[in-house]
């Protein structure tokens, strides 16, 4: 009895170029690339994407958070307050003029 090997996703490709497979798979993969050109190709193109984007952003990867959006992340805090402090007196006026009409 003949065992089918799985399909190869392209879930199984990103996770063979990132490193993050077990040694099981990493071989059934391993094994398909050497047995299919097109996918070979893939597989470096992939490299060489995951490459470039190291190039590119590795740079600033560990750089300080800039002040000014640090600074946003606190008037967001203190615009929620500020929402939250409207409602609370929206209702307290209502409650208000709800009661200072008169009933029949």
């Amino acid at each position: 009895m003949k065992i089918q090997a799985q399909p190869v996703t392209l879930d199984d490709l990103m996770a063979y170029v990132d490193g993050q497979l077990d040694a099981e798979k990493r071989q059934q993969i391993e094994l398909a690339i050497s047995m299919d050109t097109q996918l070979a190709a893939h597989v470096a193109e992939m490299r060489a994407q995951r490459q470039a984007l190291r190039n590119q952003f590795d740079p600033v990867l560990n750089e300080p958070v800039p002040p000014r959006l640090l600074a946003g992340k606190r008037s967001s805090a203190l615009a929620a307050w500020s929402k939250a402090a409207s409602v609370v007196a929206w209702v307290a006026v209502a409650a208000i003029t709800g009661s200072a009409i008169p009933t029949y």
